[in-house]
């Protein structure tokens, strides 16, 4: 198993790999290994972008790393998309380990901007 990532180019892109035989590794490691990248690019990745005095960063990316930026106080604004679609028990939460241990410790956005795309809306939040 190899996990790589190359340097930051020109375009502000980063190219990570994860290569792996799905014939000796079961889903289990491969979450595993997922997990380890998003923690690089939580931790050194972005430490690497602060020491090119990087300003401002699109982060695109599931629960776990929209939660990490958060709670590292990273994020600044959001764009939230909402559908009026119902997933039931099998849909994924926006955010997962966000530490919220009272209603007194939310954390409040002030809401900036409501466009309505078709039947789809899109929240500008600054946090």
């Amino acid at each position: 198993t190899t996990l790589t990532f190359g340097p930051i180019a020109p375009t502000g892109e980063v190219v990570v790999k994860l290569i792996y035989d799905h014939r000796v590794l079961d889903g289990a490691y491969i979450a595993r290994r997922l997990g380890d990248i998003e923690a690089a690019l939580n931790g050194p990745i972005l430490d690497e972008l602060g020491a090119l005095d990087v300003l401002q960063l699109l982060v695109e990316g599931g629960p776990r790393t929209l939660s990490a930026f958060v709670e590292a106080g990273l994020v600044d604004r959001l764009a939230w998309y909402v559908a009026p679609a119902l997933a039931g028990p099998a849909g994924l939460p926006a955010l997962v380990g966000l530490a919220t241990p009272t209603m007194e410790s939310l954390r409040r956005g002030r809401l900036v901007a409501v466009t309505r795309l078709g039947e789809d809306v899109r929240l500008d939040v600054e946090v």
